[in-house]
């Protein structure tokens, strides 16, 4: 059976998202109005995820049908795939409320603050 170009990072990043949102694949097929068989053959490497079951999984997810695409390697990486994971974090941030968005920002800023402390003190190399 040849291996289909579904990246197994596809998954990785699929499946954190399934159990942020306590999604089984059977659950997010059902949501996305997909054969349950469409992800368990993708993910077997029996067959890829196509065009139109990554535009249902992004509707089921809430995101930009063009970032499922590039995940699923639909499209071609962007020269600088961090800009994807900002244009995600934007999308995410918008479906937050008002609450839900402070508390976001004080966690990145905690965070900043530690990654500048551990890089003063040499325990991380900077990009």
């Amino acid at each position: 059976m040849p291996k289909h170009n579904t990246p197994d990072e596809f998954f990785t990043w699929l499946d954190a998202y399934m159990k942020d949102l306590e999604l089984t694949d059977n659950k997010l097929a059902k949501r996305a109005r997909l054969s349950p068989s469409v992800i368990s053959k993708a993910r077997s490497g029996y067959q890829g995820i196509g065009w139109e079951a990554s535009a249902a999984i992004a509707r089921t997810l809430n995101l930009p049908p063009e970032i499922v695409f590039r995940k699923a390697g639909l499209l071609p990486p962007q020269d600088d795939e961090r800009s994807l994971d900002v244009e995600e974090l934007l999308i995410l941030f918008s479906g937050l409320d008002m609450d839900d968005k402070e508390e976001l920002l004080q966690l990145a800023r905690l965070k900043l603050e530690r990654s500048k402390k551990r890089v003063a003190h040499g325990k991380i190399k900077t990009f």
